[in-house]
């Protein structure tokens, strides 16, 4: 238990990044990003690491990002396609929504995932 403190005490940053190919045949990289936060710290200090991902979705505006929120940003911005970031992605299903419910599609097999979730950043 004591190192799951000196972790959330100390940690400052947790930063990955997965190499896409884009649309023009290079590489992209889709970054996931975790920065300290009293919460971040909290959940690590109580062995609550289940929780991360939906903080991590929930801290935006703090910086950070999943690697689902970072691939449909490449994908708005053109830099890869919706094939390759539902290849990629950690909820292809929700990632796959989230497309559909922008473009205006219809919810159809995936309607038991709650909107209101993805209107929120979680991408579980």
């Amino acid at each position: 238990h004591q190192l799951l403190i000196d972790l959330s005490q100390n940690l400052r940053a947790v930063i990955s990044q997965r190499l896409l190919k884009s649309v023009e045949g290079k590489r992209v990289p889709a970054v996931e990003v975790m920065l300290k936060s009293a919460y971040i710290s909290d959940l690590i200090e109580k062995r609550e690491i289940d929780l991360l991902k939906d903080a991590i979705a929930q801290g935006r505006e703090l910086g950070m990002q999943t690697f689902d929120q970072s691939l449909y940003d490449l994908v708005k911005s053109g830099r890869i396609t919706e094939e390759e970031a539902l290849e990629h992605a950690d909820s292809r299903t929700n990632l796959a929504l989230k497309f559909r419910l922008e473009s205006g599609g219809a919810l159809g097999d995936d309607s038991d995932l709650r909107l209101k979730e993805l209107e929120r950043g979680n991408f579980l």
